[in-house]
Parts: C-alpha cells; sequence; structure tokens
C-alpha cells in the first residue's frame, strides 16, 4: 500500500530542482496568466454589421468574460433575425500547458476546436469543425485600440485557403 506521505518527500524534491533550475533563465518574459494576451476581448459587448451577399446585414454581438478563476475565457456570440436575438455560438478558450486553446460550440450543432497563436501584429487562430456542416476556418484578430477589432477570415476552397472577408467590431457599454 502506498502512503501520500512516502510521495511527498519526492515530489517536493522535483519541485525544488524544477524552480532553481528556472532561477536566472533569460528570454521573453511571460505574463502569469497565458490567457492575458485574450484579456483585452473582456467587458462590454462587441457589435459589428456586415453586409451579406444577397445584401441584407447581418448584425452581430459577441461578449467574452473570464471565468473558473481567470483560468477560461467564455464567449458567446448572438445574431439576429427579424428583431430576435439568437444565441449562435458558446465558446471557451483555455490553455493546455503549452499554447492557448479553444472550443466553439455552434447552435446548429457540432463544434470547432481550435488554437490561438500570439504574433507580433495580430493574434493567428485556427479551428477544425468537427460535425456540422460549417467549414473549418483561419483568422487573425488585430486590435487597435481597447474597443475596436477586426477579424480577417479564410476559409478553405478547393486546397487553398481563401479570404471570406474582414469584419469589424466596436466594444459598447453593456
Amino acid at each position: 500500500m502506498i502512503r501520500y506521505r512516502d510521495l511527498l518527500l519526492p515530489v517536493l524534491i522535483v519541485a525544488a530542482i524544477h524552480s532553481t533550475a528556472t532561477l536566472g533563465q533569460t528570454g521573453p518574459k511571460q505574463s502569469a496568466n497565458p490567457l492575458e494576451p485574450l484579456a483585452f476581448l473582456t467587458g462590454g459587448l462587441w457589435v459589428g454589421e456586415y453586409e451579406l451577399p444577397d445584401g441584407s446585414i447581418l448584425r452581430q454581438e459577441r461578449t467574452y468574460e473570464w471565468t473558473l478563476d481567470r483560468k477560461l475565457i467564455k464567449g458567446q456570440s448572438f445574431r439576429f433575425d427579424k428583431g430576435k436575438r439568437l444565441q449562435t455560438r458558446e465558446t471557451v478558450f483555455a490553455w493546455d500547458g503549452e499554447k492557448i486553446v479553444f472550443w466553439d460550440f455552434i447552435d446548429e450543432g457540432g463544434f470547432g476546436s481550435g488554437t490561438v497563436e500570439v504574433q507580433a501584429e495580430a493574434i493567428f487562430m485556427q479551428a477544425k469543425i468537427i460535425g456540422s456542416r460549417h467549414v473549418d476556418w483561419r483568422a487573425w484578430l488585430r486590435s487597435d485600440s481597447s474597443d475596436r477589432m477586426s477579424f480577417e477570415l479564410e476559409v478553405p476552397n478547393q486546397g487553398k485557403w481563401v479570404k471570406a472577408g474582414t469584419f469589424a467590431l466596436e466594444r459598447r457599454k453593456r
């Protein structure tokens, strides 16, 4: 039978070795919270209106908030149909120990599973869609202020990534 106190000393030794091994290391300073690059999304209501190919206007709203003691960011997306606000997505961002990952649950069923990469000029996101008629996508999220961002979207077409549009969103108070 294993006693937990017999495991305590080896665990403490490994922790001590790891902590002293990282002392004095140089390199890019990392935030204590690996989701911090997405923090600007949280708070308020992001709103955008886009003209669709048929000439109709799509109004979209998005919200983001910290949850689970700042270990996750939860996003919700809504569209309007005949004046009625309908939720279209529920997104969860998390840290998997190596990178930021997300799951994007779709109202029609299925979900996207993706990764987030912080780049110099943008935040790059890429999603594989599972169990839905929606297609895989990748996008560059750019923000020129705390209250405006753009989402440059690409989708696959005949084996190549093609631009699907650039969508602007502005933050409004709730």
